[in-house]
């Protein structure tokens, strides 16, 4: 699934390859992650977080390399993270598709960030599709689970896309999480690996 290509960099794998079925399929640039991209991670998780918190604010630079740091340490340690995610025609950063603890309580969620231009294009669907197959097929990883705001129908929506189901609805203080009473809705995917 992961392959090089000579005209970028040798130390970035790209996820898929060109000439499939959409010619704007996407890649996904594991970490080292330029600083040089701040605004657009502040952008991404702005809007990201808009759904829960409707006060929401831009990342300061603090807030960013933070974020940068622990994405460069979870694929240092366990081997994934928020991955990039770039347009195979375009430059520039449009969101992140991966897979990070959910901490408490620790359980494996895949997620993804997308500029709101980017919506409604079926880039985080196809983005999902291809991090839960090497999740499953390259990694070992048998159940992810995802959690959105339960008014994020879209980011629902491709949950149920790409395989997972309903688990619960609750609030987000039953994962000793801020702000307590944020309303979510929990999906779980369980893959089942063949028998020989």
């Amino acid at each position: 699934l992961f392959s090089t290509r000579g005209r970028r960099s040798p130390s970035r794998l790209l996820v898929g390859e060109r000439g499939g079925s959409s010619p704007f399929s996407p890649w996904f640039f594991p970490w080292p992650f330029s600083i040089s991209f701040s605004s657009s991670p502040a952008r991404c998780a702005a809007r990201a977080e808009r759904t829960a918190q409707p006060a929401h604010q831009l990342w300061d630079d603090q807030r960013i390399r933070k974020f940068i740091e622990r994405q460069q340490q979870l694929q240092k340690v366990l081997g994934h993270c928020l991955w990039v995610l770039e347009l195979q025609e375009e430059k520039g950063l449009i969101g992140f598709c991966g897979i990070a603890p959910f901490e408490p309580p620790g359980f494996l969620e895949i997620g993804w960030w997308l500029d709101e231009i980017c919506w409604g294009q079926g880039y985080a669907t196809e983005a999902a599709k291809r991090v839960l197959s090497h999740a499953t097929q390259e990694l070992g990883i048998n159940q992810l689970r995802s959690v959105s705001h339960q008014d994020h129908i879209r980011s629902q929506a491709i949950m149920r896309r790409i395989g997972m189901r309903h688990e619960r609805d609750g609030l987000l203080g039953i994962f000793g999480k801020e702000p307590k009473d944020l309303p979510i809705r929990v999906y779980v995917y369980e893959h089942k690996p063949k028998t020989e």
